[in-house]
């Protein structure tokens, strides 16, 4: 399969626009380069100061080679290009042909761990590709081809036809990225002048997995790689050369690239979307967001710059981009605010009394260092009657625009000539605002601008209109049985505990949000808010600093029947605004609020059972069966009789830190799926940092929570991440000593249920060696029987695999079902304290 290594290669038509030299990374003797020695046919190895990553291993030198190849693990004289795929040749052919330095020109080199380079580098890397806005380069290989001449001349070769290029590989340990520049390909042919023409591209050494430039080995290929470009950028090429994902040309999976992934549901922030082919200058582009069409424009580096709308939901949002036919499909995460985006809350605000006048804002300048602060968001306006109805409302976007980083401005209102038409009418403005140093960098203000006694007259209106107490009462008995808050919550305060995620208005972890929890619950520390809740109000629970639940108001929670996850307006509608016209602005109406709003009380908290799986792997099953099962490829490590809810978990061969394969394994990865729920695969890259796979799609995720369809992920450091499914798994992976390692709690509905590696969970531990059929192996069963007689029975297939691959490579790939372990008794080491696992890992390992 041929493919790219990067998300598309955009293909624009255009007759001029190589790379010019100025444009190149500096090169030459001025910069103190070393140039490859001027002979024929020359591979010149190269020991560098970095460990670079190339398709899943790790080097720590390169052969540059006079032809315009770089090729790891071994140098390669070849003057004739050979076609990609090639086993056993991992390398980067920038413009592989029959060169030679000898006739003329020179070929310079230089690793460089220069910050100013390196930042710029850097820029480059993540204003072209936006999913690595992250991306900091800490070292660079920066190879130019200048004015090289041919081998011979002839045929369509002219004796002083000239190469000159640039290649740079970089990296910041975990992704890598090569760079080619192109400024002129002036031959292409072999040293006949007539055949052998010249190929761009690479290739990852196992015959799979490979990119080949259109027209390479043809007469076309200098037009291709000078005047078309896979990042709008005519003559430059920018590829990813890692492991992770791989897709084909032009993004034929119909994926988009999207910066920033999270947005404030009333943000109005600017959205960066790549990942299309598109010629240049072309408008015909549509893009939907949220079910909403949204205007956008082509940016500096062409990538589509749009405004996000409203968004009704908190959560997975749909993104839709649809050019010359071609559907393209991304999404957003929703949110009420992030505590890795807000640094912080707008509280000092001073409003003219009018409620058309200005308002003022201050905020600390000191939280971010940009020179300026885009405000934006938007305005509702409700218009009651004088028995407090709402009788009409209004949505207005607000654009303030760029403002100095001072601390403080003024701004105006949204104004429309409605309210002075219906003078009879009273008015409730509500503005969310905020302002944005980066798109991940943002400060926010919620400001509510009404007269008293429009509140007081909103507030005594909400209150007839809602369910009478008696209807609320057996409501709220129905819950206290159903979903009834826990008692108390641990002391680190999880984003998400069973189906319950941390309220943002009241999340102890976000010291910038004191002042929003004192505002809503004074008095509690954390608040947490149910969800999936299918048509049932909203349950929310607010805990003490003692982490236990509050059942006086108003620190208690309260019900909502306005679901965030359904309707962000509604919920402003039918629960926060009451609040604030009964509680904070309208005279003596706090009880009529707390009537129609009350809290939920706890239930009795039967424990749920941990169980570990290490990561070489060894098992401790939901009965409390040990096992160890040590195969090499892709099992089902958990699934329900009707396989709605399935977790998958990938081992791969031992490989010891001098090269050799040993007959043990270890997870590298896992994937899982709630019931209805999206998809979470989880790798571990070789550099032991996470990869997160959505879907099938490649994400580059920050560190925090993020909320998908049915399933969760709490990103929280570099070791840890936790998946909880909405139907009740709780899946934690630790990433230690190059293993996964897990610690798997399910919810009591599981009870009786499930199947694979991880057992059968009916409190009888005789059976929990159980196979697909039904039927069981012993549980003191030998080592050797485990493995051929239960385990290679979990093996998934082709069809019933879960996880997403690398474009060339497949479930076939990850399979070695002629591996056999050690099944050896192992010695007893005194360092294990008896413990046979941790003996049998040193024994098997070495």
């Amino acid at each position: 399969a041929m493919f790219t290594v990067w998300l598309f290669i955009l293909l624009v038509n255009t007759v001029g626009g190589v790379i010019e030299l100025t444009d190149f990374y500096p090169y030459g003797t001025v910069t103190n380069d070393q140039m490859l020695p001027k002979r024929d046919d020359e591979s010149t190895r190269i020991t560098i100061s970095f460990n670079f990553p190339f398709f899943g291993s790790i080097y720590q030198e390169v052969f540059l080679s006079t032809n315009g190849i770089i090729t790891f693990g071994a140098g390669n004289r070849d003057y004739t290009p050979t076609p990609f795929p090639l086993q056993n040749m991992q390398s980067v052919a920038t413009y592989w042909t029959d060169s030679n330095p000898a006739n003329g020109g020179n070929i310079f080199y230089k690793e460089t761990k220069n910050r100013t380079l390196l930042r710029k580098i850097s820029e480059e890397i993540k204003h072209h590709l936006i999913s690595y806005y992250r991306f900091n380069a800490e070292w660079a290989l920066i190879v130019t081809f200048d004015k090289v001449l041919p081998y011979g001349c002839g045929c369509n070769t002219s004796c002083s036809s000239k190469v000159t290029y640039q290649t740079v590989l970089t990296s910041d340990g975990v992704n890598s990225f090569a760079i080619f520049n192109f400024n002129q390909l002036g031959y292409s042919t072999g040293s006949n002048g007539c055949t052998g023409f010249a190929q761009v591209g690479f290739n990852a050494g196992d015959g799979k997995r490979f990119f080949l430039m259109p027209k390479s080995k043809t007469a076309g290929i200098p037009e291709i790689a000078l005047f078309h470009s896979n990042v709008g950028n005519p003559g430059k090429w920018i590829f990813s050369t890692d492991a992770n994902d791989i897709i084909e040309q032009c993004n034929t999976k119909g994926q988009l690239e999207i910066y920033p992934r999270k947005a404030l549901y009333f943000g109005a922030c600017e959205l960066i979307i790549s990942g299309f082919c598109y010629q240049q200058n072309n408008s015909n582009i549509s893009v939907m967001i949220d079910n909403n069409t949204v205007s956008c424009f082509l940016g500096q580096w062409q990538n589509l710059h749009c405004r996000v709308p409203f968004l009704k939901k908190l959560g997975k949002i749909d993104i839709v981009l649809e050019y010359n036919s071609t559907i393209y499909k991304s999404f957003i995460i929703s949110v009420g605010r992030d505590d890795g985006m807000v640094v912080e809350n707008i509280n000092n605000i001073l409003s003219e009394p009018h409620l058309d006048e200005n308002f003022s804002i201050e905020w600390d300048p000191t939280n971010d260092d940009q020179q300026s602060i885009e405000f934006s968001g938007y305005q509702i306006d409700y218009y009651i009657n004088n028995q407090g109805s709402i009788v009409f409302e209004e949505i207005n976007a607000l654009r303030y625009g760029h403002i100095s980083n001072n601390g403080k401005v003024s701004l105006r209102p949204f104004v429309t000539s409605k309210y002075h038409k219906y003078v009879e009418l009273k008015l409730i403005r509500s503005i969310f605002l905020s302002g944005y140093f980066t798109s991940t960098s943002a400060i926010t203000a919620m400001i509510v601008k009404t007269e008293n006694s429009a509140a007081t007259m909103h507030c005594t209106n909400w209150y007839y209109n809602q369910s009478s107490s008696s209807e609320i009462r057996s409501i709220v008995e129905d819950l206290n049985q159903r979903k009834a808050c826990l008692p108390a919550i641990p002391p680190n305060f999880p984003h998400k505990i069973e189906n319950y995620v941390i309220d943002e208005r009241c999340n102890p972890k976000d010291v910038k949000n004191k002042v929003m929890c004192e505002t809503f619950h004074p008095g509690a520390k954390a608040c947490y808010r149910s969800t999936q809740n299918e048509g049932d109000p909203v349950v929310q629970c607010c805990y003490s600093d003692d982490y236990k639940l509050l059942l006086s108001k108003p620190s208690s929670g309260t019900l909502s029947f306005g679901d965030l996850e359904i309707t962000t307006l509604g919920h402003f509608k039918n629960d926060l605004l009451p609040y604030l016209t009964c509680c904070k602005i309208g005279i003596n109406q706090k009880e009529k609020y707390y009537q129609k709003r009350p809290s939920i009380n706890p239930r009795i908290v039967r424990p749920r059972i941990a169980v570990n799986a290490n990561g070489d792997p060894h098992f401790t099953t939901l009965d409390g069966t040990s096992y160890s099962f040590n195969p090499v490829g892709e099992f089902v490590y958990l699934t329900t009789l009707t396989k709605s809810d399935i977790i998958q978990s990938r081992m791969s061969q031992f490989i010891n830190q001098n090269g050799i394969k040993k007959g043990a394994s270890f997870f590298s990865g896992f994937v899982v799926k709630g019931h209805n729920s999206d998809t979470i695969q989880i790798e571990l890259s070789t550099k032991q940092a996470f990869v997160f796979i959505i879907n099938g799609q490649l994400m580059n995720l920050d560190f925090g929570f993020w909320e998908f369809n049915g399933i969760s992920l709490d990103y929280e450091n570099n070791a840890t991440v936790v998946v909880q499914t909405n139907s009740g798994i709780r899946f934690e992976i630790i990433a230690l000593n190059k293993a996964l390692h897990t610690i798997l709690i399910l919810s009591e509905t599981f009870k009786n249920r499930i199947r694979g590696l991880i057992g059968d969970w009916d409190d009888n531990s005789s059976n929990d060696l159980k196979l697909p059929n039904g039927t069981f192996i012993s549980s003191d069963s030998t080592n050797y029987d485990i493995h051929f007689n239960f385990g290679m029975f979990w093996s998934t297939s082709n069809e019933t695999s879960l996880f997403t691959y690398p474009n060339g490579l497949s479930w076939f790939d990850y399979q070695d079902q002629s591996f056999v372990p050690d099944f050896s008794t192992p010695f007893d080491y005194p360092q294990c304290n008896g413990s046979k696992a941790c003996s049998y890992d040193i024994q098997v390992t070495g």
